[in-house]
Parts: structure tokens; sequence; C-alpha cells
């Protein structure tokens, strides 16, 4: 073969070669680029935390992305880390879930038998519930156990487009948002006042429970407070909702058992077969998810509408201010209503002596690439603040 000829028939099948592997790829793309690119634009999420009124802030939020190896995709975490007798709990927790969830959800054994949608689900519950109890057995300090006294609650969620999978300890929320701007609750406080099975668990573990308190704290279970029996590294309980079957979830009443995670009760949950969660698509459907600490949850026992507020603020199409109630000095039960822009612009409450001051909502920290949900997450910390909340504040928004 000549010089020339050579180098045309070495072009030729170089060319050739190249020619096949363009056809190959798109015929077959990559999977993970292209999952990467569909979940991380369809899903965003934002995290804000405020200290309030209290000195302090040892309250946490987390928004991350894992990597299901097995799914080959990406999916949301977030998480509300609300600490109690000081924040070295909390912050740790939100500093190490990441790393140990990915490491959990995809480690061999949770893959085994996981290809049907109803065992994913199963999947991502029991990777949350064995992370945080890594968590908190990695917080503890055999060298000097007093740098990590105190304890926090803890509330991990999993989103996909599919599902949402949540892990919870104590009374931390998480609340799904509809396209009709209503908040549902999904978990159940673990709390003496809430749950009459979590006094009969502590006490039967040797905890000691009062009126309103299991060995001296609020709740029922935490990460930390080692020396809390029943309480401290008590086993987080969870639950999955099918995005597929809304409607079951969302209709439901959820007054005829206090003991039970609204999404237990009408088993939106790993355990139902794939086959039903096929079914005919919901006409509801869940704009975004809402993980919130205590002190949100204390406005919204007082304020009925604030939680559906907040679903329209975080989640709402098209909305271009938010009218606030703040609640006025010496007047314990009056709110005085302020029209705030959110769009276009920072958010500031307008100085008034007549109501709380401005400095009890200072040093709010939020963090977001999206900058429309930051100064929206900014928002909702300065309104549950506003609106007489005592506690500090954390809220993780995944849309």
């Amino acid at each position: 073969m000549t010089g020339k000829k050579r180098i045309f028939f070495v072009g030729t099948c170089y060319f050739s070669l190249a020619f096949i592997c363009f056809v190959f790829s798109s015929i077959f793309p990559n999977p993970t680029n292209a999952s990467e690119k569909t979940v991380i634009e369809a899903i965003k999420c934002t995290r804000a935390t405020a200290k309030g009124r209290r000195e302090s802030n040892e309250d946490f939020a987390v928004c991350d992305e894992l990597y299901d190896d097995l799914l080959g995709t990406f999916v949301a975490l977030g998480a509300v880390f609300d600490g109690h007798d000081g924040g070295t709990v909390a912050k740790k927790a939100q500093e190490s879930i990441s790393e140990v969830l990915q490491k959990n959800l995809n480690k061999r054994e949770s893959r085994e038998n996981s290809h049907e949608f109803a065992s994913t689900q199963k999947r991502y519950e029991d990777a949350i519930r064995i992370s945080l109890r890594d968590v908190h057995e990695g917080l503890y300090d055999d060298d000097n156990p007093e740098r990590l006294s105190g304890g926090s609650t803890a509330l991990v969620t999993v989103v996909s487009e599919e599902s949402v999978s949540i892990g919870w300890l104590g009374d931390s929320r998480a609340y799904l948002c509809d396209d009709r701007n209503e908040a549902k609750a999904v978990t159940s406080d673990h709390s003496v006042k809430n749950r009459k099975d979590e006094v009969e668990r502590v006490r039967k573990e040797g905890g000691v429970v009062t009126k309103f308190r299991a060995e001296g704290l609020l709740i029922t279970r935490a990460l930390g407070d080692w020396s809390s029996k029943g309480v401290g590294g008590a086993e987080a309980e969870t639950t999955s909702i099918s995005l597929t079957k809304i409607d079951e979830f969302w209709d439901g009443d959820d007054d005829d058992d206090d003991d039970v995670a609204p999404a237990r009760k009408h088993n939106i949950s790993s355990s139902s077969s794939s086959s039903s969660s096929s079914s005919s698509s919901s006409s509801r459907k869940v704009r975004g998810v809402l993980l919130l600490s205590d002190g949100f949850v204390e406005v919204s026992e007082s304020n009925s509408e604030f939680m559906n507020e907040l679903c329209e603020i975080m989640f709402g199409n098209n909305i271009s201010n938010a009218i606030v109630r703040r609640r006025v000095k010496r007047r314990r039960f009056d709110l005085e209503a302020t029209i705030i822009p959110i769009v276009g612009a920072d958010i500031e409450f307008p100085q008034d002596e007549k109501i709380l001051p401005v400095e009890a909502w200072a040093n709010i920290q939020s963090y977001s690439e999206d900058n429309n949900m930051n100064r929206k997450a900014r928002l909702a910390c300065e309104m549950a603040i506003a609106m007489g909340s005592s506690d500090n504040v954390a809220i993780t928004a995944i849309n």
C-alpha cells in the first residue's frame, strides 16, 4: 500500500469510527449526564436560619444533592436540626449528614431488590434512618464527653421526581405544599403532648415521663442527649410519599390517630406496591417541601393560615408581594398588616416603633443559588419572628 493510500485508509477508518460513536451516543445517551441535567434543573433548594429573640442561634439547615448510584440520578437532600442546651450537636449533624447519607445510600446491601419503585422508597428511608443513627454515634467524644453536651432534633428528606422520603427525631416538622397553596403536615411530633405511644416507649426504656416532658426534655427522640434514657439516640421514624398518589394522602383524615404520621395512616409509603404507585396521576400536584424548626411551628399553631401563606410565598407563581401580619407592642394578640415586596428587591420590613423591634430578626443567614428563593427564605424567617416566634427559626425549602 502506498503512502497516500495508507493515509487515506487511516483517515477513512478514523472518521467512520467517530461517526459510529456519535450515532451510538445519540441513541444511548450517558445516563449520568442526562439525569444530572434533568433533576438539578427541576429541583431547587434553599435554606435560612435566624436567631430571632434568642441570644444565639442553635438551629441549622442543609441543602445538598446526592447521587443515587443504582438509579443513575441525582436527588435533593434537605435537613433541619434544632439544637437545645447549646448548638454543638445540631452543628455537627449539619456538617456530617450529607457525607454519611451519601455513603449509606449507595451501600451494596441497600441496593439489593430495589429496582421497583416502592423498594426505592424503602431504600431511601433505610438510608436516612441508618445515617441518623451513624451521626448520633459519631457525635460522642470519648475523650471529652462534656464538649458535646446537649442535643438536637433531626428532620431529613430525600426528594426525587417521584417521591419524598423523610426521617425525623423530635418536633421539627415537614410539610408538603400543593398547587392550591395549601400545606399538609407529613410528620408527627415526637413529644409527650402529641404521642401516647412515645410516652409508653420512653417509660419502657427506663426514662422518666412527666406531664409535658420526657427525661426533662420537651421531645421524646433526639440526637445527642446521651444521659436521657429512651430519648437520646432513639431510632428515627421514617415515611415516604409517592407524588403520583398525592390525592390519597392529602384528602385523608388526620385526626383519627395521633400516634401515626399522616403518610403512614394512608399507606402512602414504602409499603405501597409498585403497581399502585403507577396508577392514574393525581389531580393535585406538589410544588414543594418545607422543613421547619420549632420556631415556625410555634407560629403556625397560633395562626391557622400561616403555613398556607408560607407555601404561597415559597412556591406560588407570580407572587410579587406578601401581606405580613406583625405583632404590636403591648397588645399581645393584635397584629398589624404590612405589604412587603418579595420580587426584584431586597426584602426589608419598614421600621415602626409600635411593632416589635427590627433587632429581633437580625442575623438571618440564607443560602441558595436562586436569588429569588433566597429572598423568600429570608422573608419566611422574618415573618415567623415578626408574628411572635420566641425561638430560633430554621427553614429548608425544596421546590
